[in-house]
């Protein structure tokens, strides 16, 4: 906009003043994904529904790489567990004794003969898991003798002794109970 300039009441000139807040409004309506203060107030109702489809679109593109990736990574994950698994296996059986790799293939192959004809304990009168001769016949488990004796502090329940005469307790004693 231009303004008359005068001096001792003559005309001069003319100076332009510029208008900020015209220039503003110009630029957030030409140009609001970057002259807005929060980039999409300036934008019209049609601007904001391709906005909007174009960040639907966007995150399922996004989604789909997420789930690729993520397949990709749990494949590869899986691989070097497995790799690590049969390391540890390999090792083992290096430090194995000839003895022991021989009792360790004859359990595999009476494994595989248990594969093959599966084997139901409960079905064998004689046996049941982890059961020694000793036990009652109401199939409760317990430690056997030989872990009673490596067993520090192991002891039988001892059954309770009824006493002729009620005890009577004093505040003294320590074994309430």
């Amino acid at each position: 906009m231009d303004v008359p300039v005068y001096s001792y009441g003559k005309l001069v000139g003319k100076r332009t003043i510029y208008n900020d807040r015209l220039l503003m409004f110009m630029l957030r309506n030409r140009a609001p994904n970057r002259f807005a203060a929060d980039g999409a107030k300036g934008l019209n109702a049609l601007d904001k529904h391709r906005l909007a489809q174009e960040k639907k679109q966007w995150r399922k593109e996004w989604e789909r790489e997420r789930v690729a990736a993520h397949r990709k990574n749990r494949g590869d994950t899986l691989a070097r567990i497995n790799a690590k698994i049969d390391k540890m296996k390999e090792r083992r059986e290096a430090m194995m004794s000839p003895e022991t790799r021989r009792l360790k293939e004859a359990y595999e192959q009476s494994f595989e003969r248990d594969q093959a004809e599966p084997y139901a304990w409960m079905d064998d009168a004689n046996a049941s898991p982890g059961a020694d001769a000793a036990d009652d016949d109401m199939g409760v488990l317990g430690p056997s003798e030989e872990m009673k004796k490596l067993l520090p502090g192991w002891r039988e329940e001892e059954p309770e002794v009824e006493e002729d005469e009620p005890r009577v307790r004093k505040l003294k004693e320590d074994d309430w109970g």
